[in-house]
Formats: structure tokens, C-alpha cells, sequence
């Protein structure tokens, strides 16, 4: 003997059977309960009108967090998520210091800022698990030429430092650039920013510039 749900919906509107996501986020149509009747969570064999568009809502959410790519740089979302494990993210530092002194630590990170000899402000934050792979940096010298004595450059996540480099001897070259891998496993709230150490100068260089980029992928489990 076959058993039929009883349903207590009607709905409005045309019925397409093809699927609107990932060209256009999909947009239910309205439903409503019959006349009368009145919604029961305990009817488990009753479908009403607020079962469905839950379902909807749940769609449409999923749709919007995922989204569509109207500029056509993908295909699917799914491209775009292997685009983004399999490249990840970039984030990208700017800075410098002007005259600096002999012996100092100055921390570098967010673009835009003046290197400071603390890390009140600069670091970068970390909002979701992921892995740092690589960095990319260059650092610049203008205006006098030092001494050889060498600067350092490290790059500082989770309370480890990271070599960079600690050859930057700006009396023969006014600049360096370097792609170096590392390996850290990051989740939210971890920080990451740069330390340049200078050394005792005889002959202090003008100023020093510090150009970053540091790249993530996210951890997926």
C-alpha cells in the first residue's frame, strides 16, 4: 500500500525546471498555506508552506555566500575555489624610515606607515586557518651610501622569526629582492609583520624602503 504525504501549500508563479545558480542567484517563488490551516511542527507527515521556504532561504544563502561571477574570470565556483586553495591570497606591505639609527629594530607592516621601533600598529592579522608559503620582498636604499656593515630582515608570525636576509650591505648595491618559502601554519587572530635590525654604521644610508608581499593559502579540511 503506497502513502502520500498530505501537502497544505499552494504556490504562485511560473515553474522553470532549470536551475538559475551560477549565471543568477535563484529566486523562489512565494508559497503560502492553504486557507485555514495554521502551521504544526508536530505533523511530521504535513508539508507546510514555512518547511519550503526554509529550504529556499537556506538556498539562497548558500548562493549569496558563494556567489556568481558576472566578470566571467571563472567558468564555475568551483574554479574559483580551487583558484583560491591552490593560489590563495596575497597581502601586501609598503614602508619606510628616514634616517635610521645604528643598532635598531624597526617594524614593518601594513602599507602607508613610517617603520616605528615598536609593533604597536604594524602587524598584519590573520582572519581565517590558513597556511603562509611564500613571502616577496624588497628592500630599497636611496640617498646616501652607507658603510658595508650589514642590515638584517626578518619576517616574525606566531613568535618565530624567519631569516630573510642578513647580508643587505647598502654600500654596494642600492637594492635587493627576493622570493623566500616558508612554511607556517596560521589560524585567526595570528599576526605577521617584519623586523629590520640595522646594524653600528660609520656612515648611516638616507632612507630604507621595505616593499612585501606575503602569500596564504587557506587550510581546508
Amino acid at each position: 500500500m503506497c502513502k502520500i504525504w498530505s501537502c497544505s501549500l499552494i504556490v504562485f508563479g511560473n515553474y522553470n525546471y532549470m536551475a538559475d545558480f551560477p549565471d543568477s542567484l535563484y529566486n523562489p517563488r512565494t508559497k503560502q498555506n492553504r486557507s485555514g490551516v495554521v502551521y504544526d511542527a508536530t505533523k511530521t507527515k504535513q508539508i507546510f508552506a514555512e518547511d519550503v521556504t526554509k529550504l529556499d532561504d537556506e538556498v539562497v544563502a548558500i548562493e549569496n555566500y558563494l556567489g556568481f561571477d558576472q566578470a566571467e574570470v571563472h567558468e564555475t565556483v568551483n574554479d574559483r575555489l580551487a583558484d583560491l586553495y591552490f593560489n590563495g591570497n596575497t597581502i601586501i606591505g609598503y614602508n619606510r624610515i628616514s634616517s635610521p639609527a645604528d643598532s635598531t629594530t624597526y617594524y614593518s607592516g601594513m602599507a602607508g606607515r613610517t617603520m616605528q621601533t615598536s609593533n604597536a600598529s604594524f602587524a598584519f592579522y590573520i582572519f581565517q586557518k590558513c597556511t603562509l608559503w611564500a613571502v616577496r620582498w624588497r628592500i630599497v636604499r636611496t640617498g646616501t651610501v652607507p658603510t658595508s656593515e650589514a642590515c638584517s630582515l626578518y619576517l616574525t608570525t606566531r613568535g618565530t622569526d624567519y631569516l630573510l636576509s642578513n647580508t643587505l650591505d647598502f654600500s654596494t648595491t642600492s637594492s635587493y629582492t627576493n622570493l623566500t618559502t616558508i612554511s607556517a601554519d596560521l589560524v585567526a587572530t595570528n599576526t605577521i609583520y617584519f623586523k629590520l635590525v640595522t646594524p653600528a654604521w660609520v656612515t648611516n644610508p638616507g632612507e630604507i624602503y621595505l616593499q612585501t608581499q606575503i602569500m596564504l593559502k587557506p587550510t581546508i579540511h
